[in-house]
């Protein structure tokens, strides 16, 4: 029997469907067990009646119609009264919350009575004195002295259950030393397999290495890889990569589910995909769910899986994520209450993109642009506006283009260059702070850039073309125009990188948002009076030289705009036709894309004022009940105007001003102090507003995991395989924290049982 077949009733199991993977004798609800194998009756002995009992309810399926009166199981059967009154608890007796009847445990596993108790199951609760006769039988006694035996060991075959112990313990400590290296792998996404699988190759991969690795300071491990390595097939060794991949697929679902379980508890979520293709060419899409933790009442995102597309239409998408929170995670999707997406048309389309056919399946599931794609957009639309404007972007890529592209050009600009120096960098199509990063480069480095250049336009030994290029990029930057839009690029960009920093925050909350856009707005609209500030900058390191005069001959076009500045300086002319205009669509593009994320949060502005009137309260809350019917009504006009009053009473003696408090602090107002009950509409409706998506920045990281893990040597990976150690890598927080006994546990078991007679 191979390592698979001996651990398959123990393959991953999902928190909604335990018949995939428990056997049906295992599971916790006596009415569905079956006749019960010596394993099997030893596996429940030593878990005992505690875990099937149910005694707590509910006991719907119960119902039986006697003489037109509905008769129910009752807790009172569980804790009879003695004689002398006082109660106990029946632990024999357990209910099957699936045939709603009721049955002896120890004479489950140890009698043959036919009785309904024993067999059955026992459901005349009219006559319930039948229980206490089954309790003072013959056979119900019998049965409790064998089950209290075995639990105690006294039993014919003690020392074969003593071995079994031991043989368990063994195959718990080699396993528990498997599970260790596969956390440590996976993530790191690290590559298990290599060329050649078997101990002492060279050619092995990292699992086997490490196992190697640690049976040198481990006596167990190194007896156990001599008595059990390369053995091949059909001898268990727990050490293959069989059962590497056996316990990356269990893991992963452990991980996967533990998500799933807070998303549940939490209730309201929102949604984000995005899509890359893989190193195999296959477009794989990620699924990022945000909700507000149950643990410490902050909102956070998670990974979930990577789903391989088969179309890159938004209904195809749509279906294909859909279908997996509904049908595979068993999520409830009327909760989804946000989704965000970059601005690609099947993405964000307004007619066929995904978000209007999520829209479609549940029209609470607002739609909110990504705030990190939206500055990027703000960024190129005022690159684009005129041609100065795209020429300075393209001078400092044509500088790192040139030194990048020779390591000799490479070493010339280094010599030129002091110990702190930042050396020239690469602009980005996709990364828009990546501009801001090239053009501060440009500046810090500026006086060494050009002296390179100096030296390999006046060596003699450099090739002409070099030369030539040299003295091109060397005029290009000694131009005043060039300057002046270095320093307020550079000086714009700057303030860009950080709010787009701020905005990739998991934590980010729409309001934050909305409030990082209005700042940039305000710093945009600020810096249209510091055209003189940018150009005594430029003088400063261009003391020598002016503007250029326009040298081109004008068509004779009759345009009174033209004349007009035709008449004026060089001067007036670039801050007119260049500076303006790029503050122009600056800020024109930063008030489009504000206006979103201000019309979608201030619907819930009037919870953060707690000195607004009752009106106000009421105006607030009305436009919620329009935009969200099934989750608020007017009744939290009361409980907002109480839950303000305490708020001001519990920051009385605190640090922080009222009006400074954000959505999440009142949020965690409510949970630190565990008021829930006491404001149960405020705290939902905080919760569906901080579990709005705002960005697909964790969409974004999970492609650089996915870039790691399905490399160019691993191109032959399985899907199943990628989502389990991608899932395993970006949650390795969560995967650090769950335990994995249980598994451990049941996999020994059961290889432990495996004794040959």
């Amino acid at each position: 029997m191979n390592e698979a077949t001996n651990i398959k009733i123990y393959k991953p199991e999902s928190s909604t469907s335990r018949e995939d993977s428990v056997s049906k004798n295992k599971q916790n609800d006596v009415g569905l067990w079956g006749d019960l194998s010596k394993g099997e009756i030893l596996y429940w002995v030593e878990k005992g009646p505690s875990e099937s009992q149910h005694s707590h309810g509910s006991f719907t399926k119960s119902r039986k119609l006697f003489a037109n009166q509905d008769i129910y199981c009752s807790k009172g059967l569980f804790y009879p009264k003695r004689a002398n009154g006082e109660k106990y608890c029946r632990e024999w007796l357990v209910y099957s919350p699936a045939t709603g009847r009721v049955y002896c445990f120890v004479c489950k596993l140890f009698s043959n009575s036919s009785t309904p108790l024993s067999s059955d199951g026992f459901c005349d609760w009219r006559n319930t004195y039948l229980v206490q006769s089954h309790e003072n039988s013959v056979d119900r006694r019998t049965a409790s002295v064998t089950y209290l035996t075995r639990r105690r060991g006294s039993t014919i075959d003690c020392q074969l259950a003593e071995q079994i112990n031991n043989k368990r313990q063994y195959w718990k400590n080699g396993l528990e030393r498997v599970v260790a290296i596969i956390i440590t792998m996976a993530e790191r996404g690290l590559p298990f397999r290599g060329d050649k699988e078997t101990f002492g190759s060279p050619h092995s991969g990292n699992f086997l290495g490490l196992l190697e690795l640690i049976a040198k300071f481990i006596p167990f491990l190194a007896t156990h890889i001599k008595n059990f390595g390369n053995k091949g097939s059909g001898v268990t060794s727990y050490l293959s990569k069989t059962i590497c991949d056996e316990f990356i697929q269990i893991m992963a679902h452990k991980v996967r589910d533990s998500t799933l379980d807070n998303l549940r508890t939490s209730g309201y979520f929102s949604l984000s995909v995005d899509s890359t293709p893989d190193r195999s060419h296959i477009d794989q899409l990620t699924v990022i769910v945000r909700y507000v933790s149950p643990d410490d009442g902050l909102p956070i995102e998670h990974f979930l899986t990577f789903l391989e597309m088969g179309s890159h239409t938004g209904e195809s998408m749509a279906k294909m994520v859909h279908n997996y929170l509904t049908n595979e995670c068993k999520i409830d999707f009327s909760k989804c209450r946000g989704q965000s997406y970059d601005n690609a048309v099947n993405m964000s389309g307004k007619y066929k993109g995904i978000q209007e056919i999520i829209l479609k399946i549940n029209k609470y599931a607002m739609y909110i642009p990504c705030t990190g794609h939206s500055l990027n957009f703000v960024g190129r639309a005022a690159a684009d506006c005129c041609l100065d404007a795209v020429n300075v972007f393209g001078i400092v890529q044509e500088i790192y283009n040139f030194f990048s592209s020779s390591t000799h050009r490479w070493a010339v600009l280094l010599s030129f260059f002091k110990d702190d120096s930042i050396v020239p960098k690469s602009l980005s199509k996709t990364r828009w702070e990546a501009h801001s990063m090239a053009t501060s480069a440009i500046l810090d480095s500026y006086d060494g850039i050009i002296s390179a250049l100096h030296q390999l336009h006046i060596d003699t030994t450099e090739k002409g073309e070099t030369r030539n290029q040299a003295i091109n990029i060397l005029n290009k930057m000694e131009e005043f125009e060039f300057m002046v839009m270095l320093y307020l690029w550079s000086y714009l960009l700057d303030e860009f990188h950080k709010t787009s920093q701020s905005l990739q925050d998991p934590q980010i909350s729409l309001d934050v948002c909305r409030k990082s856009y209005a700042s940039l707005s305000d710093f945009v609209k600020g810096s249209r009076d510091m055209f003189d500030h940018f150009e005594e900058k430029a003088k400063e390191n261009l003391p020598d030289v002016d503007y250029k005069k326009s040298s081109y001959r004008r068509r004779h076009i009759n345009n009174d705009e033209d004349d007009a500045l035709e008449n004026l300086g060089p001067r007036d002319k670039f801050r007119i036709k260049t500076f303006i205009p790029v503050m122009d669509a600056l800020e024109s593009s930063l008030a489009q894309r504000a206006s979103i994320y201000n019309d979608a949060a201030k619907n819930f502005s009037f919870l953060t004022k707690l000195e607004a009137t009752e009106e106000e309260i009421r105006e607030g809350v009305s436009a919620l009940c329009q935009t969200y019917p099934e989750d608020v009504d007017m009744n939290l006009v009361g409980e907002v105007k109480h839950f303000h009053q305490y708020v001001r009473h519990s920051q009385a003696h605190g640090s922080a001003e009222h009006d400074s408090l954000t959505h999440q602090d009142l949020y965690r107002v409510i949970f630190t102090d565990r008021v829930q009950t006491a404001f149960p509409n405020v705290e939902a409706i905080l919760r569906l507003f901080l579990c709005m998506m705002v960005a697909n920045c964790s969409g974004e990281r999970s492609f650089s995991q996915l870039k790691r893990i399905k490399n160019e040597f691993r191109t032959t990976m399985t899907q199943d395989k990628l989502c389990s150690l991608s899932l395993m890598c970006i949650e390795s927080d969560k995967l650090r924290s769950l335990s994995f006994d249980d598994v451990i546990s049941d996999v020994a078991l059961a290889k432990a049982r495996k004794k040959v007679f």
